[in-house]
């Protein structure tokens, strides 16, 4: 599967202390054991990325030693979100860029602790025709989502982790 991690919920995911790492930890584990990938791009989630200096390291190890990260185009992202910030103009929408990065990255889910936007980046009316509404993991109660069904074809065939890399992986998350 491949999942935008919105950035209010980075450390939930990745952080075990987290108070609500709880939450989130499935969206972890099918990263780490299972054939989960995270999507990163455009100009805006980069910014908030590199606000949290260990979070952005760790997703460089992700990407770096176990291929667990799908790096799409800023320049079509931030195109894409210019138009929607056109279309959608509202107090609770400040993400603009996770559509955007849908449409770009052919991403049918996305993780996040807001729900405010939620009724916004599933409107159906700021797609284009063939992309796929996404689908939101907000807590444990959406673990049933983490599964191939939401990993679109162009992102075939899944990988795992081997062992020497898990390793590293929890290693490096020990220090997050």
């Amino acid at each position: 599967m491949c999942i935008i991690i919105d950035t209010n919920c980075l450390s939930d995911v990745f952080c075990t202390d987290s108070k609500s790492h709880n939450r989130f930890k499935p969206v972890l584990e099918w990263i780490i054991n299972g054939i989960g990938k995270m999507v990163i791009g455009g100009t805006k989630y980069k910014e908030e990325l590199k606000k949290n200096r260990k979070i952005s390291k760790f997703a460089q190890l992700l990407n770096t030693k176990a291929q667990k990260v799908i790096i799409i185009d800023d320049k079509k992202v931030d195109k894409w979100q210019k138009k929607i910030e056109k279309k959608i103009i509202h107090p609770d929408f400040d993400d603009p860029h996770l559509p955007a990065m849908v449409i770009v990255g052919k991403c049918q889910l996305i993780c996040s602790g807001d729900t405010r936007s939620v009724k916004h980046v599933t409107r159906t009316d700021i797609y284009p025709k063939g992309t796929v509404v996404p689908k939101y993991y907000t807590s444990i109660r959406n673990k049933n989502l983490l599964c191939q069904n939401y990993i679109d074809d162009d992102y075939k065939p899944y990988t795992k982790c081997n062992k020497d890399t898990k390793q590293q992986i929890i290693s490096a998350l020990a220090k997050i």
